[in-house]
């Protein structure tokens, strides 16, 4: 990036050098100077424009993914399984099993739970209205 811009400015000032070596009729070597710099200038910032399609820059940055947990908060999950323990017991031990599991892996974990959507009716589920 940097090394294109230096040849094109090479190339600029080579130009304008070009242009101003000799003139007819005969000016002042200030004025060969002067004009000679505006030609640079102009130039430049014409290559500017004809490379702009492919001089870009490209940033590199990396962003820790996040991983959403939705775990049901309603009065069904509080039901005894088989093996003595009730349904959120076992979520919630499911989902400390993934965030420490994620921590490992820089993982940001959210935990979000539902009921029937955003209300607090707890007798029923709807994993749909919470979504939307």
């Amino acid at each position: 990036m940097i090394l294109t811009f230096i040849s094109l400015c090479l190339l600029a000032a080579l130009l304008s050098y070009f242009y101003y070596r000799d003139t007819n009729p005969h000016i002042s070597l200030r004025a060969k100077i002067f004009l000679g710099t505006l030609r640079f200038i102009f130039f430049l910032i014409i290559f500017l424009f004809l490379l702009t399609p492919i001089l870009h820059f490209i940033d590199n940055s990396q962003i820790n993914p996040e991983v959403a947990v939705v775990v049901d908060s309603s009065f069904s999950m509080n039901e005894i399984m088989q093996n003595g323990k009730t349904k959120s017991e076992i979520a919630s031990k499911i989902v400390q099993n993934l965030q420490n599991r994620n921590k490992k892996k820089q993982l940001k974990v959210k935990n979000f739970s539902f009921r029937n959507g955003l209300s607090p009716d707890t007798t029923r589920t709807d994993i749909l209205l919470a979504l939307n």
